[in-house]
């Protein structure tokens, strides 16, 4: 079933609910729309997959794994526990990484920090914690750019949601916040 069709079957079972106030059909309802949702969803994910190939990274889809780009490797892992809503936004975010790496002097010029993380004393910093919080961030910022590139549905909401609580992490990192 193509996502037009579950988008008219979801419309006419609305319309029927409407006309009913059967719950059973509401639920069903909601069924298809997030079969379509997640659908839409898994074919952005392969699009942006396909983007990082396209800059020499691989994907990898892991059990528990760490969300992360491991530059040495060329590779972006990605934790496939993941619900798929989660998995694509946090590898735009991770692609986010990607586009500022490939620009990284313009991000030097405002976080003079950001290409000294090598030495353990400059990784303690305040001015690194700031630059690294500066630089998540961004990538958030970047991601979502790269989804508007594609034309992707992105539900800013959601969106929101994710980059707030991945952020509040870096935030409490820095901070020397114990969890």
């Amino acid at each position: 079933m193509n996502n037009i069709t579950k988008v008219l079957d979801f419309a006419s079972l609305m319309g029927y609910y409407v006309v009913t106030g059967d719950e059973r059909i509401l639920r069903l309802a909601t069924k298809v729309q997030m079969m379509a949702t997640n659908e839409t969803l898994e074919e952005q994910f392969s699009e942006i997959e396909d983007w990082a190939s396209s800059k020499g990274f691989e994907v990898v889809l892991e059990t528990d794994a760490d969300d992360r780009v491991e530059w040495d490797e060329k590779s972006i892992y990605i934790n496939s526990r993941n619900r798929i809503e989660n998995r694509y936004y946090t590898l735009l975010h991770e692609c986010g990484h990607i586009l500022i790496a490939q620009a990284w002097q313009d991000f030097d010029k405002d976080h003079p920090m950001y290409a000294s993380s090598m030495d353990g004393r400059e990784a303690r910093s305040k001015a690194y914690k700031v630059s690294t919080v500066a630089e998540e961030l961004e990538a958030w910022k970047r991601g979502r750019r790269l989804a508007r590139r594609f034309n992707h549905y992105v539900n800013d909401d959601k969106y929101d949601e994710h980059v707030t609580r991945n952020v509040m992490s870096y935030i409490e990192w820095a901070a020397g916040v114990e969890k």
